[in-house]
């Protein structure tokens, strides 16, 4: 899971969004059509062996064939570090970062295109188990000196090194030429989970962690926007309610201000009771993504920012069931709350044809 809920719940208790009471639309109708063009971006994530699996990739492909959905984020550089295909990037190979999970990259997006299958790339940014072990000098570092742990025992690297802005945009622009018409970055933050008041940042200036994400994308962006992508950038869905950073360096403004789409995880699931101002989020899950979107739409409209908010929504269970009716719940909360287009994410990739078949919601 991207989020870790004891995180979340945590900042989410010492936010100021939690004293406030939830904003209620005035009703809940059934949601129109996605976009009156049809050119909106609807869909599923996709991982690097789910994308080398031809069975679970043939499943996603027809779900998406028989619904409104148009589009797969695919992990090109997933949580761990390793590239989900054997990359050229001069950086990869000698760190040996690609795996062959996807065999074919190639014919995988002429499949894709074939179908028009819109193909956005998700690189994992500054967790990076793998280049964290082969070259600790640009790993965060603990205050004892060896590299810096999170609760999970996963190892990220200093966002503060510029050498590796260049690997993530070499990797991002390799994807483009694969095909790839958007870069999606997750991940674009600071440490968390963990002892964070240990961590050390070697090549650290003095540019505010907020500031230092904002220079990042505003970089990959000048430099890959050129080939005519997008650029995109995940963010936790406290980062819509929340002022500030959260101490991560997410500040919704300023990411906006510096990528094309802004993409806010507010899967309900990851809301503890009483946040937000509603009881049980998790059981709630149209008021709950109502409030993270609205949230997050006011803000960019207060900073005159035309950037597109495209939320992830939840396709999991945690504590309670999610099937066809809270997925529809989800969409329509975000087209209520004025977006216009929106992900699904399954750790595990498995989809149902039938959470997606609402008569509702036809592209």
């Amino acid at each position: 899971m991207r989020n870790s809920v004891a995180f979340v719940i945590a900042l989410l208790a010492a936010s100021h969004a939690v004293a406030q009471p939830a904003p209620q639309p005035t009703k809940q109708p059934a949601a129109p059509a996605p976009s009156p063009d049809g050119q909106g971006v609807y869909g599923l994530y996709c991982s690097g062996f789910a994308a080398g699996s031809e069975k679970m990739f043939s499943d996603i492909v027809e779900i998406i064939d028989r619904t409104y959905l148009n589009a797969v984020v695919i992990d090109v550089k997933g949580d761990s570090g390793r590239l989900s295909y054997k990359s050229e990037v001069p950086l990869a190979r000698k760190y040996g970062s690609g795996q062959a999970k996807i065999k074919d990259i190639t014919g995988l997006i002429r499949t894709l295109k074939d179908r028009n299958i819109i193909a956005i790339a998700r690189i994992v940014a500054f967790k990076d188990q793998w280049m964290a072990e082969k070259n600790q000098a640009w790993a965060v570092r603990d205050i004892d000196g060896g590299v810096w742990k999170d609760r999970k025992g996963a190892a990220w690297i200093d966002p503060y090194n510029r050498k590796y802005w260049d690997y993530l945009v070499e990797i991002a622009e390799e994807a483009v030429r694969h095909g790839f018409v958007e870069i999606q970055f997750d991940y674009v933050r600071f440490t968390s989970d963990g002892d964070t008041s240990r961590c050390v940042y070697p090549a650290r200036t003095r540019t505010s962690k907020q500031d230092l994400i904002a220079q990042f994308l505003e970089y990959a962006s000048r430099r890959l926007r050129p080939s005519g992508v997008k650029v995109s950038a995940d963010i936790f869905g406290l980062a819509t309610s929340t002022p500030g950073d959260m101490g991560i360096g997410q500040n919704l403004e300023k990411i906006a201000l510096n990528t094309d789409i802004v993409c806010p995880m507010v899967y309900p699931s990851h809301y503890g009771a009483g946040n937000l101002g509603i009881a049980d989020p998790d059981r709630n899950p149209y008021r709950t993504v109502f409030r993270g979107v609205s949230d997050g739409m006011a803000r960019l409209d207060a900073a005159g920012l035309k950037t597109v908010m495209r939320p992830w929504l939840q396709a999991f269970s945690i504590k309670n069931r999610y099937g066809k009716a809270q997925i529809a719940d989800q969409v329509r909360a975000t087209i209520d709350a004025g977006a216009r287009e929106w992900l699904f994410w399954n750790a595990g990739c498995v989809y149902k044809l039938e959470w997606f078949q609402e008569p509702s919601l036809r592209r």
